[in-house]
């Protein structure tokens, strides 16, 4: 819970009524009801926290030390009362709107379901080369998405890449590091995982005049057995 005057009092505007209106169902004792409408009360009622609270707002210049300490005695009794009620409400009740109302990051969590598919969209890259091996990778899961964005199920991407010659420089220059050909992904021994559908990808710049062989697939890294399909060769000049 907030922990200024003012903080407390716009998350009391927000919870307390949310929290009454749906006592029935959370499952709140008419007893516990009671008490907190007890202790927030009104503008009219004597000694509830909404009573000191205006007072405390009226009261011009700096606060008598007495006025605060009645605000925070008051703010200090309902926040224990507010507790006591939350701990109570069995962990199946909670609803995400619960939890966003009442600031309370309780009850069973959201359980995101277990996928049984591979992730089913295609992978449209967009590679931006710029000089010193440095690559932009921009990725979209549709031909007419408007943003960059990761595909439904993924939270991130697989490359897989090899540094392949070319025109200006053959492989013999650099037969460890350097191939011929390479006809798929699986002929890549080199991958990088990004968690980003936009994201740089840099390589040594004494691979310059080679190509960039690559292929990119949208994956779940809790489920790396459902990752997506493999995207077409993209084949870019390494400047």
């Amino acid at each position: 819970m907030p922990t200024s005057i003012k903080g407390f009092y716009v998350y009391l505007l927000s919870a307390y009524p949310w929290l009454i209106s749906n006592a029935t169902r959370l499952g709140v004792t008419t007893d516990n009801v009671n008490k907190i409408k007890g202790l927030v009360g009104d503008v009219d009622t004597t000694g509830t926290y909404m009573f000191i609270k205006k007072n405390y707002d009226e009261t011009p210049g700096r606060k008598e030390t007495q006025l605060t300490h009645n605000l925070k005695d008051i703010t200090d009794k309902v926040k224990v009362k507010l507790r006591e009620i939350y701990d109570d409400i069995p962990a199946s009740s909670w609803t995400e709107d619960d939890r966003t109302y009442l600031n309370r990051r309780t009850g069973l969590p959201h359980k995101p379901s277990k996928p049984t598919v591979p992730i089913a969209a295609d992978v449209i890259v967009d590679i931006i080369p710029h000089p010193n091996g440095l690559f932009e990778f921009n990725l979209r899961s549709r031909t007419d998405a408007k943003r960059f964005s990761l595909a439904e199920g993924a939270d991130g991407a697989e490359v897989r890449y090899a540094i392949v010659q070319s025109n200006i420089r053959k492989a013999a220059d650099m037969p460890d590091r350097v191939k011929e050909k390479c006809n798929g992904p699986d002929e890549c021994s080199l991958k990088q995982v990004f968690f980003k559908a936009k994201f740089q990808f840099q390589l040594e710049s004494i691979f310059a005049g080679y190509n960039l062989y690559c292929w990119v697939r949208w994956i779940n890294s809790k489920y790396p057995q459902f990752a997506g399909k493999w995207s077409r060769m993209e084949v870019v000049l390494i400047s």
